[in-house]
Protein backbone atom coordinates (compact mmCIF):
# COMPACT_ATOMS: atom_id res chain seq x y z
CA UNK A 1 0.00 0.00 0.00
CA UNK A 2 1.29 3.53 -1.08
CA UNK A 3 0.13 6.93 -1.06
CA UNK A 4 -0.15 10.15 0.41
CA UNK A 5 -2.50 11.69 3.77
CA UNK A 6 -3.74 13.73 1.24
CA UNK A 7 -5.24 11.19 -0.91
CA UNK A 8 -7.75 10.36 2.00
CA UNK A 9 -11.18 10.78 1.25
CA UNK A 10 -12.28 14.20 2.23
CA UNK A 11 -15.61 13.27 3.68
CA UNK A 12 -14.20 10.76 5.68
CA UNK A 13 -14.88 10.85 9.37
CA UNK A 14 -12.85 7.91 11.03
CA UNK A 15 -9.12 7.09 9.51
CA UNK A 16 -7.61 4.01 11.08
CA UNK A 17 -3.88 3.43 9.93
CA UNK A 18 -2.04 1.10 11.70
CA UNK A 19 1.40 -0.81 10.33
CA UNK A 20 1.41 0.93 6.51
CA UNK A 21 5.24 1.58 6.01
CA UNK A 22 4.27 2.88 2.18
CA UNK A 23 2.30 5.55 3.32
CA UNK A 24 3.59 8.99 3.45
CA UNK A 25 2.65 12.34 4.20
CA UNK A 26 1.76 15.08 6.80
CA UNK A 27 -0.85 15.23 9.81
CA UNK A 28 -2.19 18.35 8.01
CA UNK A 29 -3.45 15.94 5.17
CA UNK A 30 -6.21 14.61 7.55
CA UNK A 31 -9.46 15.46 7.03
CA UNK A 32 -10.89 18.10 8.55
CA UNK A 33 -14.52 16.03 9.83
CA UNK A 34 -12.31 13.17 11.19
CA UNK A 35 -14.16 11.95 14.87
CA UNK A 36 -11.75 8.93 15.02
CA UNK A 37 -7.88 9.45 14.83
CA UNK A 38 -6.19 5.58 15.12
CA UNK A 39 -2.91 6.38 13.57
CA UNK A 40 -0.29 3.19 14.93
CA UNK A 41 3.54 2.24 13.92
CA UNK A 42 2.93 4.83 10.83
CA UNK A 43 6.28 5.81 11.58
CA UNK A 44 6.56 7.85 7.90
CA UNK A 45 3.52 9.89 9.51
CA UNK A 46 4.65 13.43 10.59
CA UNK A 47 3.48 16.48 11.67
CA UNK A 48 2.40 18.19 14.39
CA UNK A 49 -0.62 17.80 17.04
CA UNK A 50 -1.77 21.26 15.86
CA UNK A 51 -2.70 19.35 12.14
CA UNK A 52 -5.23 16.92 13.97
CA UNK A 53 -8.57 17.37 13.23
CA UNK A 54 -10.19 19.83 15.55
CA UNK A 55 -13.70 17.65 15.20
CA UNK A 56 -11.67 14.69 16.47
CA UNK A 57 -13.12 13.18 19.60
CA UNK A 58 -11.29 9.52 19.85
CA UNK A 59 -7.26 10.06 19.32
CA UNK A 60 -5.04 6.63 19.41
CA UNK A 61 -1.20 7.52 18.33
CA UNK A 62 1.30 4.83 18.40
CA UNK A 63 4.72 5.33 18.64
CA UNK A 64 4.98 7.29 15.58
CA UNK A 65 8.75 8.17 15.66
CA UNK A 66 8.46 11.30 13.65
CA UNK A 67 5.53 12.79 14.81
CA UNK A 68 6.50 16.49 16.94
CA UNK A 69 4.36 18.71 18.58
CA UNK A 70 3.10 19.94 21.99
CA UNK A 71 0.32 17.94 23.71
CA UNK A 72 -2.17 21.37 23.95
CA UNK A 73 -2.57 21.03 20.37
CA UNK A 74 -4.72 17.44 20.83
CA UNK A 75 -8.04 18.33 19.71
CA UNK A 76 -10.21 20.54 22.62
CA UNK A 77 -13.48 17.91 22.31
CA UNK A 78 -11.89 14.64 22.71
CA UNK A 79 -13.09 12.19 25.08
CA UNK A 80 -10.74 9.45 24.33
CA UNK A 81 -7.20 10.23 24.49
CA UNK A 82 -4.59 6.93 23.89
CA UNK A 83 -1.07 7.81 23.27
CA UNK A 84 2.09 5.54 23.82
CA UNK A 85 5.99 5.68 22.77
CA UNK A 86 5.61 9.38 21.13
CA UNK A 87 9.33 10.44 22.64
CA UNK A 88 9.68 13.48 20.23
CA UNK A 89 6.68 14.63 21.67
CA UNK A 90 6.89 17.34 24.91
CA UNK A 91 4.08 18.80 26.32
CA UNK A 92 2.22 18.95 29.94
CA UNK A 93 -0.87 16.83 31.40
CA UNK A 94 -2.84 20.04 31.87
CA UNK A 95 -3.23 20.45 28.34
CA UNK A 96 -4.91 17.22 28.10
CA UNK A 97 -8.58 18.22 26.91
CA UNK A 98 -10.66 18.99 29.89
CA UNK A 99 -13.59 16.48 28.49
CA UNK A 100 -11.29 13.32 28.14
CA UNK A 101 -13.07 10.24 30.11
CA UNK A 102 -10.64 7.43 28.95
CA UNK A 103 -6.76 8.51 28.70
CA UNK A 104 -4.01 6.39 28.54
CA UNK A 105 -0.49 7.34 28.24
CA UNK A 106 2.44 5.30 27.70
CA UNK A 107 6.37 5.61 27.28
CA UNK A 108 5.82 9.36 26.44
CA UNK A 109 9.54 10.28 28.45
CA UNK A 110 9.03 13.86 27.29
CA UNK A 111 5.73 14.70 28.73
CA UNK A 112 5.92 16.39 31.92
CA UNK A 113 2.94 17.66 34.14
CA UNK A 114 1.14 16.85 37.75
CA UNK A 115 -1.59 14.07 38.18
CA UNK A 116 -3.48 16.85 39.77
CA UNK A 117 -3.62 18.16 36.15
CA UNK A 118 -5.87 15.29 34.69
CA UNK A 119 -8.67 16.07 33.58
CA UNK A 120 -11.60 15.56 36.48
CA UNK A 121 -13.67 13.44 34.03
CA UNK A 122 -11.56 10.50 33.67
CA UNK A 123 -13.43 7.43 34.31
CA UNK A 124 -10.96 5.01 32.68
CA UNK A 125 -7.07 6.05 33.72
CA UNK A 126 -3.55 4.20 32.56
CA UNK A 127 -0.75 5.53 33.14
CA UNK A 128 2.84 3.49 32.35
CA UNK A 129 6.46 4.64 32.88
CA UNK A 130 6.20 7.76 32.43
CA UNK A 131 8.87 8.92 34.36
CA UNK A 132 8.39 12.89 34.72
CA UNK A 133 5.32 12.47 36.02
CA UNK A 134 4.86 13.65 39.80
CA UNK A 135 1.99 14.18 41.89
CA UNK A 136 0.45 11.97 44.54
CA UNK A 137 -2.46 9.07 44.56
CA UNK A 138 -5.17 12.17 46.03
CA UNK A 139 -4.60 14.42 42.76
CA UNK A 140 -6.18 11.08 40.46
CA UNK A 141 -9.57 12.00 39.31
CA UNK A 142 -11.90 11.13 41.55
CA UNK A 143 -14.42 9.60 38.90
CA UNK A 144 -12.27 7.12 37.61
CA UNK A 145 -13.32 3.80 37.91
CA UNK A 146 -10.40 2.14 36.40
CA UNK A 147 -6.55 2.89 37.58
CA UNK A 148 -3.71 1.58 36.13
CA UNK A 149 -0.26 2.76 37.51
CA UNK A 150 2.81 1.03 36.39
CA UNK A 151 6.48 2.49 36.85
CA UNK A 152 6.23 6.08 37.69
CA UNK A 153 8.64 6.87 40.13
CA UNK A 154 7.68 9.99 41.10
CA UNK A 155 4.19 9.17 41.95
CA UNK A 156 3.46 9.18 45.61
CA UNK A 157 0.52 8.57 48.31
CA UNK A 158 -1.65 5.94 49.88
CA UNK A 159 -4.12 3.37 48.80
CA UNK A 160 -6.90 4.67 50.68
CA UNK A 161 -6.37 7.84 47.96
CA UNK A 162 -7.89 6.11 45.09
CA UNK A 163 -11.41 6.61 44.12
CA UNK A 164 -13.60 4.65 46.40
CA UNK A 165 -15.70 3.50 43.87
CA UNK A 166 -12.90 2.24 41.72
CA UNK A 167 -13.81 -1.11 40.48
CA UNK A 168 -10.15 -2.16 38.73
CA UNK A 169 -6.79 -1.40 40.30
CA UNK A 170 -3.67 -1.93 38.82
CA UNK A 171 -0.81 -0.82 40.90
CA UNK A 172 2.73 -2.30 40.18
CA UNK A 173 5.95 -1.21 40.60
CA UNK A 174 5.25 1.80 42.41
CA UNK A 175 7.58 1.72 44.94
CA UNK A 176 6.21 5.13 46.21
CA UNK A 177 2.79 4.05 47.09
CA UNK A 178 2.01 2.97 50.28
CA UNK A 179 -1.17 1.63 52.06
CA UNK A 180 -2.49 -1.19 53.76
CA UNK A 181 -5.12 -3.56 51.51
CA UNK A 182 -7.69 -2.84 53.88
CA UNK A 183 -7.61 0.84 52.57
CA UNK A 184 -8.26 -0.39 49.01
CA UNK A 185 -11.49 0.34 47.56
CA UNK A 186 -14.34 -1.63 48.80
CA UNK A 187 -16.03 -2.19 45.26
CA UNK A 188 -12.82 -3.33 43.65
CA UNK A 189 -13.60 -6.58 41.35
CA UNK A 190 -10.07 -6.64 39.64
CA UNK A 191 -6.99 -6.26 41.48
CA UNK A 192 -3.31 -6.50 40.46
CA UNK A 193 -0.92 -5.51 42.64
CA UNK A 194 2.93 -6.65 41.36
CA UNK A 195 6.43 -5.29 43.14
CA UNK A 196 4.77 -2.58 45.36
CA UNK A 197 7.35 -2.93 48.30
CA UNK A 198 5.42 -0.03 50.40
CA UNK A 199 2.05 -1.79 50.20
CA UNK A 200 1.26 -4.38 53.73
CA UNK A 201 -1.35 -6.14 55.13
CA UNK A 202 -3.38 -9.62 55.03
CA UNK A 203 -5.21 -11.28 52.51
CA UNK A 204 -8.13 -11.60 54.86
CA UNK A 205 -8.60 -8.02 54.46
CA UNK A 206 -8.74 -7.51 50.72
CA UNK A 207 -12.61 -6.11 49.63
CA UNK A 208 -15.18 -8.90 49.86
CA UNK A 209 -15.67 -7.73 46.33
CA UNK A 210 -12.65 -8.99 44.65
CA UNK A 211 -13.36 -11.27 41.58
CA UNK A 212 -10.09 -11.67 39.61
CA UNK A 213 -6.74 -11.24 41.65
CA UNK A 214 -2.97 -11.22 41.11
CA UNK A 215 -0.42 -10.67 43.42
CA UNK A 216 3.01 -10.69 42.35
CA UNK A 217 6.02 -9.93 44.62
CA UNK A 218 3.99 -8.49 47.06
CA UNK A 219 7.01 -9.19 49.87
CA UNK A 220 4.87 -7.12 52.05
CA UNK A 221 1.50 -8.89 52.14
CA UNK A 222 1.06 -11.67 54.32
CA UNK A 223 -1.65 -14.75 54.49
CA UNK A 224 -2.38 -17.77 52.89
CA UNK A 225 -5.46 -19.02 50.55
CA UNK A 226 -8.16 -19.27 53.34
CA UNK A 227 -8.34 -15.68 53.56
CA UNK A 228 -9.06 -14.90 50.41
CA UNK A 229 -12.68 -13.30 49.54
CA UNK A 230 -14.98 -15.94 48.90
CA UNK A 231 -15.91 -14.01 45.52
CA UNK A 232 -12.55 -14.81 44.20
CA UNK A 233 -12.55 -16.84 41.13
CA UNK A 234 -9.16 -15.82 38.98
CA UNK A 235 -6.22 -15.99 41.68
CA UNK A 236 -2.63 -15.54 40.97
CA UNK A 237 -0.32 -15.61 44.04
CA UNK A 238 3.12 -15.25 43.03
CA UNK A 239 6.84 -15.06 44.76
CA UNK A 240 5.24 -12.99 47.39
CA UNK A 241 7.10 -14.30 50.54
CA UNK A 242 4.68 -14.26 53.86
CA UNK A 243 2.07 -15.99 51.89
CA UNK A 244 1.98 -19.72 52.55
CA UNK A 245 0.45 -20.74 49.07
CA UNK A 246 0.88 -19.28 45.60
CA UNK A 247 -0.46 -20.73 42.30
Amino acid sequence: VTGDLKDLPRQATCATLVSVPGITGSLQDLPAGLTTVDLRYTNLVTGDFQDLPKAANSVRLWYLDLLTGALEELPREATEVDLRGLSATTGSLQDLPRQATIVYLWYMDQVVGMLKDLPAAVGELSLRNMALVSGSLQDLPQEATSIALNSLPLVSGALQDLNRDATTVDVRAMNLVSGDLKDLPRKVTTLRLEADDLVTGNLKDLPKSVVSLNLLEMNQVVGSLEDLPTSASDVCLYDNAHLTEDC
